[in-house]
């Protein structure tokens, strides 16, 4: 006999007994009946078992109850994960394909408090932003298209009272005027009904899929969980897809009627032929639709992932020219075509060379730079730690465009949005390219610096750490390791990652966006001291002091 679910007891089916199933265990991926579960939790190894009612298994969402904890391939329990291919393995699975890889967990540790992780928290995040952003969409679409009626309106009024001023011959001129007016107001009428129903369609999609998590998380046990939100990140991507896609849809363009009446229309005797010219005012859709940050932290095994995947291959390692006095380098950045720009403040200059280390030329200085940073294709910004402020310096002639009092010592800068944000002593400066200081943060760091969107990252070499500071100035997250002695220069690559120079270990290294793990990358370096990730090339340069520098590729 089945149950009101369909469902028989997989062992009673074992022995061709056709029973019903009342109870669904995850562990053994089996729906049981109520005799079969007594056994079952009397046995010894399910003893630990989570089971749940088959009517509650059935409430599930199909991305959870259509994973199993059972090998595909080998018919196995999974016992571990691979962190690198984000992939639950079998014993079997671990020798034949996993046997290289670097970070592999049990089960049971991936999935501890994965409800309350913070990649489930960002996905609900992310649901929510969808949802909004569909709401955002519709509401914009829908005004655009009552503007239009409206405007439709106003322009049949306005054609009215002209039309009381004319003769019997307007009765032919509005006949034609109304027909070229409605076919526009309908085709654009369609474009828009079409969008707006395929955003009620993306959006019902989206509810749906917040129902389905809600479910998830009050029913599903943590190991369900944990293996359907891979399916779920995937139907979270179709989504960011399609809205991509919206992007250069033309039902998402602003739609206005302009009505233009002729000018001699009051003069109809004298052989006008049109009343009016009905003009499109079609821009860019400015509505702006939240998004999931980019440089937001990647916790759990996403950062994991990235940390074991990280690879750099050497592209290039060069000694540096000296100039009359012994060289000094303390800052590097890459310019566009693959140049490379040091600081050299022993001898007052910058140096530029190509990636494969051939020098091209010198820019004097009226003084020692120490940091430098990118700003566009013909500008660099440096810090004179001597003379507390930055210059903005001009590649091709060399020229100092203009430079800022700092107020105190300045070391390490970044350039992003539009900000500078200069390490000082004991501070973090921001500064727009104008000049105007935006805001001072206290911060217990040394001497350079990099920034994302959110966060600010420097070093400190007394006490070999890492920092990180939320834009308010409070410490997010300090990271050391007896591996990484005397920390130097910090910079981060497109995945948000923190690349940090060792200068007393003489290692390289990667730390995940969150502080919560770190690795390192490269051994064997020379007291290696300043350190730059381009994300359009993805190259990274470092260089000591003597001006001895190492040109990656990351892989």
């Amino acid at each position: 006999m089945e149950s009101s679910s369909g469902r028989l007891c997989d062992n009673c089916e074992h022995r061709h007994i056709s029973t019903a199933a009342v109870t669904w265990c995850p562990d053994c991926d089996e729906a049981v009946c109520s005799e079969c579960k007594d056994h079952h939790d009397a046995s010894k190894i399910a003893k630990f078992h989570k089971t749940m009612l088959l009517n509650e298994f059935d409430k599930l969402p199909s991305f959870i109850k259509d994973t199993s904890i059972y090998c595909t391939d080998h018919d196995l329990k999974c016992e571990l994960y691979c962190c690198s291919h984000r992939q639950s393995c079998c014993n079997v699975c671990l020798i034949e394909s996993h046997a290289q890889c670097e970070k592999l967990e049990t089960i049971q540790d991936v999935v501890k408090n994965v409800k309350t992780s913070p990649i489930l928290e960002d996905i609900e995040k992310d649901l929510k932003c969808i949802m909004t952003n569909f709401d955002s969409l519709i509401q914009n679409r829908q005004e655009n298209k009552t503007r239009i009626h409206a405007q439709k309106l106003a322009c049949m009024e306005e054609i009215q009272s002209i039309r009381k001023l004319v003769n019997d011959k307007l009765d032919e001129m509005e006949k034609r005027f109304k027909y070229t007016l409605a076919s526009d107001v309908e085709e654009h009428g369609l474009d828009l009904d079409n969008l707006l129903q395929d955003l009620d369609i993306h959006k019902s999609h989206i509810s749906t899929l917040q129902e389905e998590l809600t479910a998830a998380i009050s029913i599903a046990t943590d190991l369900q969980v944990f293996l359907g939100l891979r399916p779920l990140e995937l139907r979270l991507e179709k989504e960011h897809s399609y809205m991509e896609t919206l992007k250069t849809n033309k039902a998402m363009d602003e739609v206005d009627l302009v009505l233009d009446i002729a000018p001699n229309i009051r003069a109809i005797s004298e052989g006008c032929e049109s009343f009016g010219v009905i003009s499109q005012s079609r821009k860019r859709n400015e509505l702006e639709l939240l998004d999931k940050k980019k440089e937001q932290a990647q916790l759990l095994l996403p950062s994991v992932n990235k940390l074991s995947n990280m690879q750099f291959s050497e592209k290039a390692k060069f000694q540096l020219p000296t100039g009359q006095n012994d060289i000094d380098v303390l800052g590097c950045t890459v310019l566009p075509k693959g140049l490379l720009i040091f600081t050299d403040g022993m001898n007052k200059r910058l140096i530029i060379c190509d990636c494969a280390g051939t020098f091209k030329r010198d820019i004097l200085m009226s003084f020692s730079p120490r940091d430098i940073t990118y700003i566009n294709n013909s500008t660099v910004c440096v810090t004179c730690q001597s003379a507390k402020k930055v210059v903005l310096i001009e590649l091709i002639t060399g020229i100092e465009l203009s430079s800022f009092s700092t107020g105190d010592m300045c070391f390490g800068l970044c350039f992003v949005n539009e900000i500078l944000t200069i390490r000082i002593a004991g501070s973090f400066l921001r500064m727009t390219l104008d000049g105007e200081i935006t805001s001072t943060l206290k911060a217990n760091c040394r001497t350079h610096c990099c920034a994302t969107n959110d966060y600010f990252i420097s070093s400190n070499s007394l006490n070999h750490s890492v920092l990180c500071y939320k834009m308010n100035g409070d410490l997010a997250w300090q990271f050391q390791d007896p591996n990484l002695q005397s920390p130097c220069d910090v910079t981060v690559d497109e995945d948000g990652c923190v690349l940090v120079t060792g200068e007393k270990s003489n290692n390289i290294f990667a730390l995940s966006s969150d502080g919560k793990s770190g690795r390192k990358i490269l051994n064997n370096l020379d007291k290696p001291y300043a350190i730059h990730f381009d994300k359009p090339s993805m190259l990274m340069v470092i260089v000591n002091r003597t001006g001895a520098a190492n040109v990656y590729q990351k892989n």
